[in-house]
Formats: C-alpha cells, sequence, structure tokens
C-alpha cells in the first residue's frame, strides 16, 4: 500500500471552517450558511470524513445532525458521484436536478444514485435543524474512468460491450437510481462504518468494497439500458422523457419563484400551466424530469416547508402556518403536515 494518505476528517462538533476545508476535496467554491439552534456552537455534528482512497478515487461518509437550518452551497469539480443516502431525509441540488433523498422505510430497499458531471457544476445541500444523516458519497475522476477503459478513448479491452456506460459518462448531469442487491447493501454498510483504527489491510477492503458498489452501479446502467431498449422493441413505452430545451428556461423560472415563495393563489394544474405558458402534457413531464415530482406536488411540500419554518422559527400560530401553507383546513394541514415531517404542526411549534 502506499504511504498515509491526507484526510479530512472530524468528529465531534464540525465547525463551517472545517467543512470548507473539506469541501475543497471535490469542488472550488463552498458556502455555508447555517441558522443554528439554541445553544448549538456549530453547523453539524457527529462524525465527517472525506478520504482520498487513491488518485482519482474519493470517499465521502457522514453520519451526522444538522445543529441548525443548513444550506451548503458549491461548485462541484467534473466526475462520477455514487450516492447512499443510508439514513436521513435530505434535499440535494446538481445543475437542473433537485433530488429529495430518503432513507428507506421498514421493507422499503436501500436506494443508490449515479449522477456524472462532465463541467463543473453548481451543488446545494439543504436540511433542518435535527436532521440525521448517514450516507456516503464515492467521487471518480474523469481521468480514473479512462484509465479503467470505461469512457471512450480508454485502456480495456472491448471484451465486455460498454456502450451504454460510455454514454451514460458522456452526458452531463446523466442521473441513475437504482435499488442495491442485498450484497451492495452489505458494501454500502461497510463502507459507511469504518473500523475504530483502520490499518494498511482495513484501506485496501475499503477500496475494494468501494470499486464493488461502483461496479454493481455501472453494470446497473447497462442492464437498465437493455431492458430499455427491448421494451420498445417490443412496442411497450418508452424510458421517460427528458426536458425539452426549448422549455427548460419556463420550468426552470417556474421551480425558482416555487423556492421564492412568489406562486400565488390555489396552485392548481391549470394555474401553473397558465404561468408559465406550457400545455399540461409538456409542463407535467418537464417538471417530472428536473425535480422528481409534479408540479402540484412540488409546490404543496414548498409551502409546507414555508410553514415549518414559519413555526419553528417566527412561532406563528398552526392557523397562520396552514394559511402559509394554503390551506383553509387546520385537520387537513395538520393531516399533510405529519406525513411530510413525521410530526404534528403544534410538536413542530413546540420543540421545533
Amino acid at each position: 500500500m502506499a504511504g498515509p494518505r491526507k484526510r479530512a476528517e472530524m468528529a465531534g462538533g464540525i465547525s463551517s471552517a472545517q467543512l470548507r476545508a473539506a469541501g475543497t476535496h471535490v469542488g472550488g467554491s463552498h458556502d455555508i450558511e447555517s441558522r443554528h439552534g439554541a445553544g448549538a456552537k456549530t453547523p453539524l455534528e457527529g462524525s465527517f470524513q472525506v478520504l482520498p482512497i487513491r488518485p482519482g478515487l474519493m470517499l465521502r461518509r457522514a453520519d451526522v445532525r444538522d445543529c441548525g437550518d443548513n444550506v451548503v452551497r458549491s461548485t462541484l469539480t467534473p466526475g462520477l458521484k455514487l450516492i447512499v443516502l443510508e439514513q436521513g431525509d435530505v434535499e440535494l441540488e446538481f445543475g437542473h436536478h433537485h433530488l429529495r433523498l430518503k432513507g428507506p422505510a421498514p421493507g422499503e430497499g436501500l436506494q443508490a444514485r449515479l449522477l456524472m458531471l462532465t463541467a463543473p457544476a453548481s451543488f446545494m445541500r439543504r436540511a433542518a435543524r435535527n436532521h440525521r444523516e448517514r450516507s456516503i458519497t464515492l467521487t471518480v475522476a474523469p481521468q480514473w474512468l479512462q484509465d479503467g477503459g470505461l469512457a471512450a478513448g480508454g485502456s480495456a479491452p472491448d471484451a465486455v460491450d460498454t456502450s451504454a456506460i460510455q454514454s451514460f459518462l458522456q452526458t452531463h448531469l446523466a442521473l441513475h437510481a437504482w435499488t442495491l442487491t442485498p450484497r451492495g447493501v452489505t458494501l454500502a454498510q461497510r463502507i459507511a462504518r469504518p473500523p475504530a483504527h483502520e490499518d494498511g489491510v482495513d484501506r485496501l477492503m475499503l477500496e475494494c468494497r468501494c470499486l464493488a458498489l461502483l461496479g454493481e452501479g455501472l453494470r446497473h446502467v447497462a442492464l437498465a439500458a437493455a431492458t430499455a431498449g427491448a421494451a420498445v422493441g417490443q412496442g411497450a413505452s418508452a424510458p421517460a422523457p427528458r426536458i425539452e430545451p426549448r422549455h427548460a428556461a419556463r420550468l426552470l423560472d417556474l421551480r425558482a419563484r416555487i423556492d421564492a415563495g412568489k406562486i400565488t393563489g390555489p396552485g392548481r394544474l391549470a394555474d401553473l400551466t397558465a404561468q408559465t405558458g406550457l400545455g399540461v402534457r409538456a409542463l407535467q413531464q418537464g417538471f417530472q424530469a428536473l425535480t422528481g415530482s409534479s408540479a402540484v406536488e412540488y409546490l404543496r411540500e414548498q409551502r409546507l416547508k414555508a410553514a415549518q419554518r414559519a413555526l419553528v422559527s417566527q412561532g406563528v400560530s398552526v392557523a397562520q402556518a396552514a394559511a402559509t401553507a394554503g390551506y383553509s383546513s387546520a385537520a387537513n394541514f395538520a393531516t399533510a403536515f405529519k406525513r411530510l415531517f413525521g410530526v404534528s404542526p403544534r410538536d413542530a411549534r413546540m420543540h421545533g
């Protein structure tokens, strides 16, 4: 094994300065906004590590609690990212992708995602106070992919058809999600929970597990492409549509206005189509591709989040919070609020 590798490793209270320093391993600018809770002195607490496994292969693992309402913004360098959220409920943005990641509910499989950046891309992480997260993110540099024969121009023999994988790796902001196999779950859990004292053999095993998990994801990309091709050949429906370039600006503008709380009225689908000038189908399909949810669902969720912030940070009444979220019925508001946050509006107001 090579000599000791530099790592960013933190435990206990994790300050903004420490997070900025860790962020330099995977990107450029790194800005952190944090509204701390009472008595909190740092944005995060827990265990957070950024570990260069070898040149071109970087692991980030976190088992943390957000001490405040935190927003992290940065610019990420090109590369392939593999993300597994084992526990938590966090919002992420990579370029135009708005992802709401949740840990699995009882009986559900553990999800993983591959995201390809062929150029620098903006990144945002948003989490509420007391949010707990256990996650791993593996970042693979473009040169590593090319040297491994995965990207175009690679050196590996063509014994395996990697055309679907190469297409994925050449597409900026390509995104692929899948449910981990039982072996993949075991790999992810062992990667996320390092031994108390890692020696050279432990680090070798860590590298093997990371590569095995990456291999599962890339093979799933190829399998999904083959399955989709067969389905289309049999006359089945085509894969989910992408955003039409001519619609992108209006879809992004709508999402920005929703995020800023500038959409008034009941927020019915007809209202949103009128405001964007898009047809129902174009709006539904485009917004689903952009955010992973429909425009109406996204608007409803953002309004509930605004109501939650008002309850916790401003101490407004439950009735005022319901009005903020666009609910005329306090009972309906309470039901939707608890479904999203796991607590009642009254409990959120009293205990944060």
